[in-house]
């Protein structure tokens, strides 16, 4: 192994400085003593931990071997343990998995307690072609054939940065270093037992592969290195797409453009809600191909319905422009729609201003008939209106929707229709269709805010009196 190589690696790809103190995860075997005694000769600060997983006989006997070797060369040392066996059973999870999370939540657990600057560990390059077809073979986009990273965040701490400093040496060259220099080192005997994943691929699968490739290996590994350079570009361009696709975020829900992500690529759709569904579920291991698909086919087709069940505690829904995806039981906001308390009542007058819920506010005034200036009525949540003021003597009224209610709308040219009618042709959502506030003179709803004023009290030609009626969201 290239020792120049190895510390250029260490500063430029798992960004270690000189001064920085790290936590070596050190199980006995070639890897992890290898990578301790490197580390040392680059002038880095170490800490030995070790974890007894209880799988074998031996196991007590590694953690001992691993404490001789942090003694002898003055290191701190700090072991744990766990019953991985029970855990796996409880958790329904493979012995593998059970002993990654409880040695990785050990190893994290110890860099916090001493403030050390990143958590190492000795995977190599044969551990990197090993892990891309474990990823290829259960199902994986480009962050599974990219393989592991030599610097990352992990999901069991986000502060502490784990590292791969080894992550380009390959196996053989490892043994060889350690050969070379003397060091003593354990065999797992669990590293030949075929029941495991990882290694039936070691043992079987690659020598089969390399039949019609000797250098099958240095293919896989190159492409996780291609995979990662070009994942990165997209990332970015990906983050950028879910930004400007991005109305509102919250622990519970989040809230997307429908338009947006419809005008985007297919390839940065999938990305989009891919990074949506990470931040909203509780697992980014349900965050699959299928599941990211079937959100992308219900935006694509309406007509299946406005609402969708995706997981046991995950919904989306479309209202309007918005897309909602959010978790079961959830209440989602009433940001952008005018909202009072459902059975709200209140007599207001002109001129005068009025809080009607502690986000909204009425205002009304007289105006000259020459300062008109009529709202584009194209879209929806037309914030203000003009009345026709002539005959209008009488106190008007704030209330919420009442059954037997119809509204004239302008564009109805004198025909009422009901008001359920009115808000299904406008596509009000359900949820927020009880606490509209109205505003009526006389018994009628003379304005539905965000939409336009009653044709019966329409400004035409005649009129010589008007009013202007508005409707304020509050801190904006």
């Amino acid at each position: 192994m290239d020792f120049s190589r190895f510390v250029q690696h260490l500063w430029q790809n798992c960004l270690v400085k000189p001064d920085d103190v790290l936590l070596v995860g050190v199980s006995g075997g070639a890897d992890s003593i290898c990578l301790l005694d490197i580390l040392q000769k680059a002038g880095i600060k170490v800490m030995v931990a070790n974890y007894n997983h209880h799988l074998r006989p031996e196991s007590d006997a590694d953690s001992a071997f691993v404490k001789q070797v942090a003694d002898s060369q003055g290191l701190e040392f700090i072991q744990g343990s766990g019953d991985v066996l029970q855990f796996a059973r409880k958790a329904h999870k493979t012995i593998e998995e059970a002993a990654r999370i409880y040695r990785y939540d050990f190893l994290f657990e110890q860099a916090v307690k001493r403030g050390v600057m990143a958590v190492a560990v000795g995977h190599n390059a044969d551990d990197q072609v090993e892990t891309i077809l474990m990823h290829l073979i259960r199902g994986c986009g480009m962050e599974g054939l990219q393989g592991m990273q030599s610097r990352t965040k992990s999901d069991f701490n986000q502060e502490i940065y784990l590292i791969r400093p080894l992550l380009f040496v390959w196996r053989e060259e490892v043994i060889d270093y350690c050969k070379k220099n003397h060091l003593s080192y354990l065999e797992d005997s669990s590293n030949t037992n075929i029941k495991y994943f990882r290694n039936r691929l070691r043992l079987e699968l690659i020598p089969e592969l390399q039949q019609y490739n000797l250098s099958v290996k240095k293919h896989i590994y190159n492409l996780g290195k291609i995979v990662s350079g070009d994942l990165e570009y997209i990332i970015q361009a990906s983050r950028a797409n879910y930004k400007e696709c991005l109305i509102n975020e919250d622990v519970d829900f989040i809230a997307l453009s429908l338009s947006k992500i419809l005008n985007i690529a297919d390839s940065h759709k999938r990305r989009v809600i891919q990074m949506a569904l990470k931040k909203i579920l509780p697992s980014g291991n349900e965050t699959n191909f299928d599941l990211v698909e079937k959100v992308i086919n219900f935006l694509q087709n309406p007509n299946q319905g406005k609402h969708l069940g995706l997981v046991s505690h995950l919904d989306i829904s479309i209202e309007g422009d918005c897309i909602y995806l959010f978790k079961k039981g959830v209440q989602l906001p009433h940001y952008k729609w005018p909202m009072v308390n459902r059975e709200f009542s209140l007599e207001i007058s002109v001129p005068g201003e009025w809080n009607i819920s502690p986000n909204w506010i009425i205002k009304t005034e007289f105006i000259s008939i020459t300062d008109i200036r009529f709202p584009d009525y194209s879209g929806q949540l037309i914030t203000f209106a003009f009345l026709n003021a002539d005959e209008l003597d009488k106190r008007l009224l704030i209330r919420t929707q009442m059954p037997g209610d119809r509204y004239s709308s302008l564009g109805l040219k004198g025909k009422s229709q009901k008001l359920s009618d009115f808000w299904i042709n406008n596509k009000v959502p359900k949820r927020v269709r009880p606490s509209w506030p109205l505003v009526l003179c006389e018994d009628k709803i003379i304005w539905i805010p965000g939409f336009q004023p009653s044709y019966f009290r329409r400004i035409s030609e005649e009129t010589r009196k008007a009013i202007r009626i508005e409707i304020v969201k509050m801190n904006e």
